[in-house]
């Protein structure tokens, strides 16, 4: 299981950091997991950053605060995301 912190996660983007090696390292991360939970604040819904780390499909969860934005929880649960509001 990896747990991975973004800078961004979207729809169409997917999720993205603003560092090239950090999202080699997590695109590793994630590739090797079984199961993967991103996690990232409410901010972070709907953004979009410098490098790819991987798209949504690739994505099991999402942990985020309870700010985040209903209409981009639905976008992303509509894309086949768990998203989890703590």
């Amino acid at each position: 299981m990896a747990f991975v912190g973004v800078d961004g996660i979207d729809v169409d983007a997917g999720c993205t950091t603003h560092d090239d090696a950090e999202a080699r390292a997590n695109a590793a991360l994630v590739k090797i997991a079984r199961h993967t939970v991103i996690v990232a604040d409410s901010s972070k819904i709907g953004r979009i950053t410098f490098a790819s780390i991987c798209p949504l499909d690739l994505v099991d969860q999402l942990i985020t605060d309870n700010e985040a934005d209903p209409q981009a929880v639905s976008r992303l649960e509509a894309a086949g995301l768990r998203v989890v509001l703590a």
